[in-house]
């Protein structure tokens, strides 16, 4: 993948997730936080998947693998507070109505 595509892919994703704060705020209304971001996370996981089966290279060394670990954690703590912060937040859409 080159570097062009790699950053288009990284700003649809942002663009994605900015717009989603409202669902993200309604489907607490639904589901406990913690459904809530399971559920995010393997909506998430599926579509990237096919991006990941086509990346042909193999990790250099061990110190990939930590690497990973180490983000996977981060992104789970902090996808974790964002839910909890939506909880007490209001959106201007749900506030209108």
């Amino acid at each position: 993948m080159s570097k062009v595509t790699a950053n288009l892919l990284l700003l649809f994703a942002a663009a994605l997730w900015g717009f989603g704060n409202v669902a993200q705020k309604t489907v607490l209304d639904h589901l406990d936080a913690l459904s809530a971001v399971g559920l995010r996370c393997l909506i998430g996981g599926l579509l990237v998947l096919p991006f990941v089966l086509t990346e042909r290279r193999a990790p250099a060394d061990s110190a990939h693998s930590s690497s990973v670990a180490r983000v996977v954690v981060l992104f789970a703590i902090s996808i974790m507070l964002q839910q909890l912060c939506y909880l007490g937040a209001t959106s201007p859409m749900q506030a209108s109505s």
